[in-house]
C-alpha cells in the first residue's frame, strides 16, 4: 500500500519525470499532486486550450519528447541490454524500471491528482499561477528548461533539483560525462534550487561506483545515439534512484528536510562538451567490449 508524501511533481514530459514517478511508485510513495506541463511541440506557443484540444496536445508532446527512447528500445536491443546490465551495479532492476517508464505509462496511474496546464514554457505566467494556486510547499523539478525566479521565489515554496554531478565540485552542463572524465565515476546530488546555478543547499551528494557499459565495436551506435541514450535512460534512472532512496525515503519531516549549505569557494562550472571531447567521454562510458 502506498503512502502519500507532501511533494508536488512538476512534470515536464520525458524520461526524467517518468523515472522519478516510476521509482517513487516502486518505493510505495505517492506525490500529493502532479502538475503536468503541456505544450504542443508542433505549433510553437500553445494557445490556452482545454478538453480535447489539450488531450491532443498532450499526445503530440508525448510522441515528441519520448521519440528517442522509444526508437532506441525498438531498434537497438543490443544497446538496451548493455545499458541495463551496466546500470545493474547502480540500482535494482533497471530493465523493469525502463519498462515502467515507457510501456503503457500514464500520469493518471500514480494515485495522485493530475493538473494539466497549457503553457509555453517555464516562464509562462500560467505555470506560476498554477503552482501558487496549488498550495505546494515542496516541488520536484523534472528538467526541460530553466526555472525562473518568479517561481522559485513564491512564498513558502521549496524546489528540489537532482543533478548528476557531485556538488559542489561539479556544476553546470553535461556533468555526468564530465564526472567520468575528471573524477572517474558518476556523481549525483540533490539540492534546493535558487535563481543561481547549482548553488542551493544540499539535501545529499555522493559519488557512485565507476560506470562502464561495454559495446561490441562492430555494432557500436554513433555518438548521437549514445548521447541520447544517456539522457533517455542512464541519467534519469541515476537521478531517480538517488532522490528516492537518499532523500525521500529517509525523510521523517518533509517540512524540514535536512540540508547543508554548499561551499561556493570550491568546484568547477562545466559547459556542454565540444563534439571531440564528448566523443572521448562517450568512449569512456561505452568502451569496446
Amino acid at each position: 500500500m502506498s503512502r502519500q508524501i507532501p511533494l508536488t511533481v512538476l512534470a515536464w514530459e520525458g524520461p526524467q519525470a517518468r523515472a522519478y514517478l516510476a521509482r517513487m511508485k516502486r518505493a510505495g510513495m505517492t506525490p500529493e499532486r502532479i502538475i503536468l506541463m503541456i505544450k504542443d511541440p508542433r505549433s510553437g506557443p500553445l494557445a490556452k486550450v482545454t478538453g480535447r484540444g489539450l488531450a491532443k496536445a498532450e499526445k503530440a508532446q508525448e510522441r515528441a519528447h519520448n521519440f528517442h527512447p522509444h526508437r532506441t528500445r525498438s531498434g537497438n536491443q543490443q544497446l538496451m541490454e548493455a545499458i541495463t546490465t551496466g546500470l545493474a551495479g547502480q540500482l535494482d532492476d533497471p530493465a523493469g524500471l525502463i519498462s515502467e517508464m515507457f510501456d503503457s505509462f500514464s500520469y493518471d496511474d500514480f494515485d495522485a491528482p493530475v493538473e494539466r496546464v497549457a503553457v509555453s514554457g517555464y516562464r509562462d505566467p500560467a505555470l506560476r499561477d498554477a503552482i501558487a494556486a496549488s498550495g505546494a510547499e515542496l516541488l520536484l523539478f523534472t528538467g526541460g528548461g530553466i526555472m525562473p525566479a518568479a517561481i522559485l521565489e513564491l512564498p513558502g515554496l521549496r524546489v528540489i533539483h537532482v543533478h548528476t554531478g557531485f556538488l559542489p565540485d561539479v556544476r553546470g552542463a553535461d556533468v555526468l560525462l564530465w564526472s567520468l572524465m575528471v573524477r572517474g565515476r558518476p556523481g549525483v546530488s540533490a539540492f534546493l534550487m535558487t535563481p543561481r546555478l547549482d548553488d542551493g543547499d544540499l539535501l545529499g551528494a555522493t559519488e557512485l561506483p565507476p560506470l562502464a557499459i561495454p559495446l561490441p565495436a562492430a555494432d557500436r551506435p554513433d555518438d548521437d545515439t549514445l548521447y541520447r541514450s544517456l539522457f533517455s535512460f542512464i541519467d534519469p534512472l541515476i537521478r531517480a534512484e538517488f532522490v528516492v532512496s537518499q532523500v525521500l525515503e529517509p525523510a521523517s519531516d518533509f517540512s524540514a528536510l535536512p540540508s547543508t549549505p554548499q561551499n561556493l569557494n570550491v568546484g568547477v562550472t562545466f559547459h556542454f562538451m565540444a563534439p571531440q571531447l564528448r566523443s572521448a567521454a562517450l568512449a569512456q562510458l561505452f568502451p569496446a567490449a
